[in-house]
């Protein structure tokens, strides 16, 4: 039976022309990577995992995830083939997300390991993408654990099916890089996903606006949001549902991070591009 194993911020890379490069993207589960500003098929047949300093601060919603084994035993010899390792789950991210990639990481208990590539391609903005892997090894898959990496453009995004403490660390990581040094000054969005025009005001049309107040913590993350005032309550309950998500670069007073109350306000536009494109 394989469990899922603790995770840590990684890149793939892979040897091309005598050199270790950064997996960029994949198509049919190919590596490609990146050659003089362009992206070329690898050369290479073999992967790695490397621990790199942070994510991209991008987050994406694993929802439904199934993982299983099986296999075809031998009537004449007991012997097993057609060992499949199968992964189901839906992917959703706030943003537009292109080149993406997934990479399953086995490990049996003789502490044998095995990467599998997978082409996600494009994530639509809110939009779940079903990704289904099947993959086949030389050998009985046991007793272990799996643990899978979510990729865009090479880079780690986080995702839903990594522990709630220990991406919140992560994200005091992200945030504490990102103040070292900064001047004295008030608080600003980080990242965090663009609220959804209500469903229901797609006929109309309607512009609007959402004043959010919100107490940002000296790690950048947002407590107890409320609504100061919206166009429509839709707009009030879309902004309020994002809004828990964001980080924040905090105030910064004395060359030190500190607590601080913000009011934020939320555009709501029917007939503007997609926002979060990356």
């Amino acid at each position: 039976m394989l469990g899922n194993a603790g995770v840590a911020q990684t890149i793939l890379v892979t040897s091309h022309e005598g050199k270790t490069l950064p997996v960029v993207a994949a198509k049919d589960m190919r590596p490609y990577v990146e050659v003089d500003g362009k992206r070329v098929l690898s050369q290479g047949a073999r992967f790695g995992v490397r621990p790199v300093k942070e994510f991209l601060p991008v987050f994406v919603k694993v929802r439904g995830l199934k993982v299983t084994t099986s296999s075809i035993e031998m009537a004449d010899t007991g012997s097993r083939i057609n060992n499949e390792f199968h992964f189901r789950a839906n992917f959703e991210s706030p943003f537009s997300l292109k080149d993406v990639f997934l990479v399953l990481e086995v490990t049996l208990e003789d502490n044998s390991n095995s990467l599998f590539l997978y082409e996600v391609g494009t994530l639509r903005a809110n939009h779940p993408e079903l990704v289904a892997v099947t993959a086949r090894t030389g050998y009985p898959l046991g007793t272990g654990h799996f643990k899978f990496h979510v990729y865009c453009g090479g880079l780690e995004v986080l995702h839903s099916e990594i522990p709630f403490n220990v991406r919140e660390s992560m994200l005091d990581h992200l945030i504490a890089r990102r103040i070292t040094g900064r001047p004295d000054g008030p608080p600003a969005v980080f990242f965090g996903p663009t609220p959804e025009y209500p469903k229901k005001l797609g006929k109309s049309k309607t512009p609007g606006e959402v004043k959010m107040r919100v107490h940002v913590r000296a790690t950048g993350a947002v407590v107890d949001p409320t609504i100061v005032s919206a166009t429509d309550e839709s707009m009030g309950e879309s902004a309020l549902t994002a809004i828990r998500q964001w980080r924040f670069l905090p105030r910064i007073k004395d060359g030190r991070a500190i607590d601080s109350i913000a009011v934020v306000p939320i555009e709501f536009t029917p007939d503007a591009d997609p926002p979060g494109e990356r």
